[in-house]
Formats: structure tokens, sequence, C-alpha cells
């Protein structure tokens, strides 16, 4: 690993989906830091304005605004 870290934000409208993503992957392990879950698309657009990930894990069905309108 070339000890560069990554911000994860992921987005999911459905709890149980963000908490197994959240828990299945051990982001440490791989230089990624985890940010707090979003649980719509205007949530995600909120932080990306305030904290920008580097990565996005966006489910493509939640309301207002989809994952791919993302």
């Amino acid at each position: 690993m070339s000890g560069e870290t990554y911000k994860i934000l992921i987005a999911d409208d459905e709890y149980w989906c963000r908490e197994k993503l959240i828990h299945m992957i051990d982001w440490k392990e791989y230089g990624l830091i985890l940010q707090r879950p979003a649980q719509n698309g205007e949530e995600v657009l909120q932080r990306l304005k305030e904290n920008p990930p580097d990565i996005l894990i966006t489910d493509i069905r939640m309301p207002y605004i989809s994952g791919i309108e993302l």
C-alpha cells in the first residue's frame, strides 16, 4: 500500500444495506476512511459540498435523487 488514504461515502436509503456494506469490508486495511453514511441523494449532495469523498458507493434507487442522477 502506498500509504495514501481515501475517503469512502456509502449512500443507501435502506438501513440494513448500509450496515452490511459498512461491516463487510475492513476499510482501514485498504487505507480507506469510511465517512458517516448517507440515507438519500439530497444528503449526498450536501456532503459533497462539505467534505467530498474520494469514492462514492451509492444505491441507484433512492428517494429525492437517484444514484444515477448523482
